[in-house]
């Protein structure tokens, strides 16, 4: 089961700091809440990336016996190197399901609630765009100026990613005649 209790509670403690700066104000030399909102937009890309590895190596354990194949799958999937949803979360499916059965199971998604999975895949985009902007600037002297992303907006995506996340756990477990 994907868990998001501590994510939900990271995400929660920076909207109240950052919330905080503006009510106070906070250390404007280092940029405070920009630290905040980077924080947030990392901490939710950490916890979605690592969710999805949660994911498929549990469904690794479930249906591949050998644990020499294993140990070769989890690897393969170890550095997803993002999650965009067509360049990494697609291609991971893709990896651990196949094509076919990656289809399959967006169509079932899709079909249930055709919002859950546009919803999920922009939040993804979108996350994924802010935080690669983020990840390659130094908050005291930015290159360039990232998306501003509150932790407000990233709760947002984190309200969209969640239930798609879900979605594609339980419609995997259902296509591959499994439980987690």
């Amino acid at each position: 089961m994907i868990s998001d209790d501590k994510i939900r509670e990271v995400l929660e403690w920076t909207k109240k700091r950052y919330d905080d700066c503006y009510e106070n104000s906070c250390n404007r030399d280092i940029n405070e809440s920009r630290l905040y909102s980077k924080l947030a937009i990392l901490e939710l890309s950490g916890w979605v990336e690592g969710s999805l590895k949660d994911l498929l190596i549990r469904l690794a354990d479930k249906k591949l016996d050998d644990d020499e194949a294993k140990l070769e799958f989890k690897k393969t999937i170890q550095n997803p190197g993002g999650f965009k949803y067509d360049r990494h979360f697609q291609h991971l499916l893709n990896k651990a399901i196949g094509f076919i059965n990656r289809e399959a199971i967006e169509k079932e998604i899709n079909s249930k609630d055709y919002d859950k999975l546009e919803k999920f895949k922009t939040a993804l985009n979108n996350l994924s765009a802010i935080r690669n902007d983020y990840a390659h600037t130094f908050s005291h002297k930015p290159q360039k100026t990232p998306t501003t992303s509150d932790p407000s907006s990233v709760i947002n995506y984190y309200k969209d990613i969640l239930p798609g996340l879900k979605a594609f756990e339980e419609e995997i477990a259902r296509n591959q005649k499994i439980s987690f």
